[in-house]
Order: structure tokens, then sequence, then C-alpha cells
């Protein structure tokens, strides 16, 4: 359509689309790199997305939002996930804006998301620094060590972060998760979390561990030493 000035100006300003400010932020910070799917020659399912590194059931969600009434609580949990790796509030920020659903909390609240997202962010500070004790710092000094090292098979990585993932919700080394739950932080099917299983005990990596009572999900002990280079 065509659009006419009420009151028609002598000039009109023209501007770079750099020098426009969006909800406050200056420039789009650079994120860590995004992960895209990858293949392996024989296993192609092996591979399970983890962008920016963050969970595929947490991204998921990001990117594709939840039901109303869960948004708040949902958006939050991701900022806490994210603070305690060590995110920037700029970083958080810029990932909220760049990829969050349009149906997320943070975009229905327009300019005043920035807010409540500074909101959501000093909570969780404060929250991990009154909670975070030996046992948490020492598994994000695992997952730091799983995220630098090179992997023979990203897929082997990706089943341990997950691991790691629970262990650190738990605030213990020794957890009880269900493959079907596994499979899911880790992006993968469940077929595929079974078959890497033994190559992560034998490896040292896990520890299978006796059940506490009958019925009970499997449980190990998750380690980050004495590591094979073949992984």
């Amino acid at each position: 359509g065509q659009y006419e000035f009420q009151n028609r100006p002598d000039k009109i300003l023209q501007v770079s689309l750099s020098d426009l400010e969006f909800l406050g932020v200056q420039r789009m910070l650079e994120l860590p790199p995004l992960h895209h799917k990858q293949h392996h020659p024989v296993n192609k399912e092996d591979f399970g997305p983890r962008p920016f590194g963050i969970p595929y059931g947490l991204w998921n969600k990001l990117t594709h939002g939840v039901a109303k009434g869960t948004r708040s609580e949902t958006e939050y949990s991701i900022v806490l996930y994210l603070v305690q790796r060590g995110w920037s509030f700029d970083q958080v920020l810029t990932l909220f804006i760049q990829r969050a659903s349009r149906a997320s909390k943070f975009k229905e609240l327009g300019h005043s998301g920035p807010s409540w997202l500074s909101h959501a962010f000093k909570t969780a500070q404060e929250f991990l620094k009154q909670s975070e004790d030996k046992v948490r710092r020492q598994i994000r000094s695992m997952e730091h060590w799983a995220l630098t090292r090179t992997w023979a098979i990203k897929s082997h990585r990706d089943a341990y972060l997950a691991f790691l993932e629970i262990a650190n919700a738990a605030g213990s080394f020794e957890i009880g998760a269900s493959h079907m739950l596994l499979a899911e932080r880790a992006g993968m099917n469940r077929r595929t979390i079974e078959r890497i299983l033994p190559g992560l005990v034998t490896s040292g990596l896990l520890e299978r561990c006796p059940s506490k009572k009958r019925g009970e999900v499997s449980r190990f002990k998750v380690h980050g030493q004495n590591v094979p280079t073949q992984l």
C-alpha cells in the first residue's frame, strides 16, 4: 500500500539499519557456534542436534514455544541453564531475540521483554549462588571438558552431556535415568542410546550402579577422567 505523511516534511532523514536500536540492544552479540546436525557414514541417527550447546529438549521449547500457563517457568528454566553455563545477559538476550518463538512470554511482552528477561537472569544468578555446591561445580567442569575435547563420534559426547545434565539437576554424580529420558536430553532415539551406553561404560565415563529397588530405572555414576582417546 501507499503511505502518506499528514504533514509533508521538507526532508526525509535516511538512516542505516545499523544505526537503529532494537529493544535497546546496540548490536547483536556473537553467540556460541550453532552445531547443525551432522551425519555419520553408517549410523546417521547417532548425531542429535545440540544448538549452541543447548539440549535439544530446551531448544525445542525455546524455538517452538509451550502452552500458556507454563511459558514463564519454561523460559526461566532455559535462562537458568544458560546462566549455569556461564552465558552473559547480553548473550541470553540475543538468543531470545533471535531464536525465541513468537508465542514465547518474552516475545509477547514486546518492549518489556528485556526487563522481564533481566529479572529472570538475576533470579537465576542468585539461585545458583545460594544452591551451587562442590558437586555441581565439578559437574560443570566435566561439561566444559566434554565440550572442548575432540570426540571421534559426537553422539558419544551428546549422550555423555545428557548424563551430566541430569546429574547436575540432581546434584549428584550417581543418577537414575531411563533410556527414553536420556534419548530426549541427547536429541537422539532410544536405540542409539542403548547402543552407545556400553562404550561409555567401557571408556570409564560411566559406571553402572546396582538399582536400589526392584523395577527402578538404570542407575549410573558419571566420571570425567581417564577417558581413552578413541571416543
